[in-house]
């Protein structure tokens, strides 16, 4: 079920008041993969964890594999009661778990509706207010698609009844429990004696469409597997409820043939990994009719039937009242469409999970300049990735600087002062939009900011000669420009604060694009950090992107994973380390506009039906900077910058890169930042991409991994990037 941002503090006591039942043991899991917003969020949320002595554990996860496997190690974890998934678990459905309460901090978009309205021990945090704004009809839709309404359960509760009497004599022949649930022995009430149905049961809109291939390949292949998946409902009766959806395989390519229209919802919501073969998991035929309902078809009832009668089931189908039931279809039917535009819209992100966490802080009255750093970190960290739009993120920066003004004058008049020292937060101030410039010149810093690189094409002489010709309008002379900017004149420097933004549309730039709000750190060495400084210098750190000499741990070797989550960890805390990280960033940062102005140069973009593509077979000394999922889409943002200037940012843009080290792909598709007329005021176009992959992967049987939650980013093997290619051609240019 959803929560509000304003039950956070009540959210957080139930946690506390779970964990002091078990005091010293390890109570709370925190479940978070390796992206600044969701580790900036896991350190605020940690923060006061320790506050309130609350033991716990982290848990770096990189992928949905990570996820079922903190599921399976739960049994090793008894103390463990509540879990936390911070910016992964909020876009599949989270289902249940035996003895634990799921809290969801998700940034992404769109979440999915089981987890919202179905399950009454998974919480969902709206942090912006999407549910009751914008899913009024969805929600609706939904409560009706699932069958939620009083009379149907009553008429339920009367057949169930029925069968019931029927089940106690099959269950006087078979004490063997063919169905794998065997029966509480402690149990010795009435109701234990009596095996229920359950209705098929649904956590996301796929599972329709999956159970229904699942029951032609028993219609084909007989009961030649009957001994498998009885095991697998025996090891899965074990635990009190039903095994997490999030836990599932991906539907194989069987599966995908016979998919229905409501597999669309999985895989719009960027269903994980690959699509290659696997054996189903049988469904669980225990009732919970609490937790989640089901979203039947049209052809349901055949389906269901045919699935049934290959698993055991007693002979009681089809249900005793099928006018009703056939009603119930025909409803979803009307109303399936609504559900399948809201999976299918794209995805998008909304409120930042550390902005959601600081929220939390400010309610329990222990809001600090620190958190207010951590969380304007989590938030320009989307707007660096442009994954919000320029409104929502000075919105933002204009509450964080509120709440700082406000620190900052009650330090002021409890005579603690608020000087420029370590460690001092600055309020919000407008500043510059070029990456890094306060640590390297303005020259390399013009060259290599996204916006002014497309629009001067900075990768070839006459870019330069025009960022010249706007110094020389300054009165700036060459050598000023082109040290670092801590070490300009201050007469020169004072000149171009003062008169860039204006002096900036003579060679086509746009002033507003130049600057924007930002929040700024002082550091122990005297400097002066921004929180865009700090995204990219914490992102090369995590891409293994230092120097030789300074990758001293090894959470700095590795791309992803529970060393680069740590590696980020280390880097939020330690001034030392965002120094070493800037270092690294600029050469990030250079080396991936090279490569841009490189395949600019060389027209390496291709135009197909339904998208433009480029494939980077080989970078040379760039690939260092490009053998992450974060480099990869540096790239496709740079790339999208440069078709925007040229009109042709019409059709997605699919960027993919090839790794020698792991023999395939990496491919990141680029999101529009100026929307459609569709779009609602404040956002970014959604990126439809990653549903597109999905299919696109399913069709060719493509060997792939989602090394992100990030539906747009996938990695492909090599052999198959071809076909995947021309088939996700095909579906991007099928009309919606």
């Amino acid at each position: 079920m959803y929560r509000s941002i304003d039950d956070l503090e009540s959210l957080y006591a139930a946690i506390v008041s779970s964990a002091s039942q078990s005091a010293g043991a390890q109570t709370v899991m925190l479940l978070v993969p390796p992206e600044l917003d969701a580790v900036c969020a896991c350190k605020l949320l940690v923060s006061q964890l320790r506050i309130d002595y609350i033991a716990h554990r982290i848990l770096p996860v990189s992928s949905y594999s990570d996820i079922r496997q903190a599921c399976h190690d739960l049994p090793n974890l008894p103390d463990v009661s509540s879990i936390i998934l911070i910016n992964c678990g909020g876009m599949l459905p989270v289902g249940l778990l035996p003895n634990q309460r799921v809290y969801v901090i998700e940034s992404r978009r769109p979440l999915n509706l089981d987890n919202l309205f179905a399950s009454e021990y998974v919480y969902v945090v709206d942090g912006d207010g999407m549910v009751d704004r914008d899913l009024v009809e969805e929600r609706d839709a939904y409560v009706a698609m699932v069958g939620a309404d009083d009379d149907e359960d009553d008429d339920e509760d009367d057949n169930d009844q029925d069968e019931d009497e029927d089940l106690d004599i099959v269950e006087e022949d078979d004490d063997d429990d063919d169905d794998g649930f065997a029966s509480d022995p402690d149990d010795t009430s009435a109701s234990s004696t009596r095996r229920k149905r359950k209705r098929p049961r649904t956590s996301s809109p796929e599972r329709t469409g999956r159970d229904t291939a699942r029951a032609d390949e028993n219609d084909k292949g007989g009961n030649d597997n009957d001994d498998d998946d009885t095991d697998v409902d025996a090891d899965e009766s074990t635990s009190a409820g039903p095994k997490s959806p999030i836990f599932e395989p991906p539907p194989n390519q069987e599966d995908k043939e016979n998919l229905g229209a409501f597999s669309t919802a999985a895989l719009a919501s960027g269903l994980p990994s690959s699509p290659s073969r696997s054996r189903s998991r049988p469904r669980s035929r225990s009732r919970q009719r609490d937790q989640f309902a089901t979203i039947d078809s049209a052809s349901s009832s055949s389906d269901t039937d045919q699935d049934d009668s290959n698993n055991d089931r007693p002979p009681l189908w089809p249900p005793r009242h099928p006018p009703r039931a056939n009603a119930r279809a025909h409803t979803s039917l009307a109303l399936a469409p609504l559900i399948f535009n809201y999976y299918g819209q794209g995805t998008w992100l909304g409120t930042a999970s550390a902005l959601i966490m600081y929220r939390l802080i400010t309610q329990l009255g222990r809001a600090t300049p620190d958190a207010a750093w951590l969380a304007a970190v989590g938030v320009t960290a989307q707007a660096v990735n442009e994954e919000i739009a320029r409104a929502r993120y000075e919105a933002c920066m204009s509450e964080l600087d509120a709440d700082i003004a406000q620190m900052v004058h009650t330090a002021q008049a409890a005579g603690a002062g608020a000087g420029a020292g370590a460690g001092v937060v600055s309020r919000a101030t407008v500043d510059w939009r070029l990456p890094l410039y306060r640590h390297w010149s303005l020259l390399d810093a013009l060259t290599c900011a996204r916006g002014p690189a497309a629009r001067l094409a900075t990768w070839t002489e006459q870019g330069i000669s025009r960022i010249r010709y706007l110094f020389a309008k300054l009165g700036v002379p060459l050598d000023e420009y082109s040290k670092p900017y801590v070490h300009m004149d201050k007469r020169a420097r004072g000149v171009v604060d003062m008169q860039l933004a204006g002096e900036a549309p003579t060679v086509g730039l746009d002033p507003q694009g130049l600057q924007w709000k930002c929040v700024t750190r002082s550091t122990g060495e005297g400097k002066v950090v921004s929180a865009a400084d700090v995204v990219d210098a914490v992102a090369a750190i995590a891409s293994g992107g230092l120097p030789a000499a300074a990758m001293t741990t090894q959470g700095m070797l590795t791309g992803i994973g529970a060393d680069a989550f740590y590696a980020m960890m280390g880097a939020l805390g330690s001034d030392v380390q965002v120094g070493r990280g800037i270092e690294a960033a600029k050469c990030m940062v250079k080396e991936t506009m090279r490569v841009a102005g490189t395949l600019i140069t060389r027209r390496a973009i291709k135009t197909l039906r339904g998208l433009r593509y480029v494939l980077v077979r080989d970078v040379g000394d760039a690939m260092g900077a490009l053998r992450t999922p974060w480099g990869v889409k540096q790239l496709a943002l740079a790339l999208g910058a440069a078709l925007r200037e040229v009109g042709r940012a019409d059709l997605p843009l699919v960027v993919g890169v090839l790794q020698p080290r792991t023999g395939g792909a990496e491919a990141a598709a680029a999101a529009s930042v100026e929307g459609d007329d569709d779009e609602p005021e404040g956002m970014v176009k959604r990126n439809k991409v990653g549903l597109a992959f999905q299919y696109a992967a399913a069709d060719v049987q493509a060997r792939v991994a989602q090394e992100w939650f990030d539906p747009s980013v996938l990695w492909i093997d090599k052999e198959d990037v071809t076909d995947f290619l021309e088939v996700l051609q095909g579906r991007l240019a099928a009309p919606e």
